[in-house]
């Protein structure tokens, strides 16, 4: 008769417990981030805000009909209250809305707040439209 082993773990049950274990870590590792995010300092621009704001611009609120991206002017000389109102926002603050010429980048047209020297953390959508025929760009920059 030979030798008796009375071990009771296998290789399978090493290797099963060994991989529920790195799993454990690499869930810590990739949920720790988050964990810590909403104390961090400093907030990053919303895009989804500026994608949001310049599609409404674009496509209904500053055109002159929806399926025309003829630019409506007279939506640039309301006041920046009913500019905000006008794109759902409570108060033009930190949201600057530019239209320039696509050649020669001179501002045409703006509301809201004028944007910062201070080079933060800025997203920048840009659309284009039309005015009087000729293109330009319809700038949404938010922080």
């Amino acid at each position: 008769m030979g030798e008796q082993n009375d071990r009771g773990q296998t290789q399978l049950d090493f290797v099963l417990g060994f991989s529920i274990l790195i799993m454990a870590v690499m869930f810590v590792f990739a949920m720790a981030p988050g964990l810590i995010s909403p104390f961090s300092t400093g907030q990053a621009a919303n895009p989804i805000t500026a994608d949001r704001i310049a599609d409404d611009l674009s496509g209904s609120k500053a055109v002159v009909s929806p399926s025309s991206a003829e630019l409506d002017t007279e939506f640039f000389e309301q006041p920046d209250d009913e500019i905000a109102t006008a794109i759902g926002q409570s108060d033009l603050d930190r949201i600057n809305i530019s239209v320039k010429e696509t050649q020669s980048t001179d501002l045409v047209y703006s509301a809201g707040e004028a944007y910062p020297e201070e080079r933060g953390q800025v997203t920048v959508t840009h659309r284009i439209v039309s005015i009087d025929g000729e293109t330009h760009w319809l700038e949404v920059r938010v922080w």
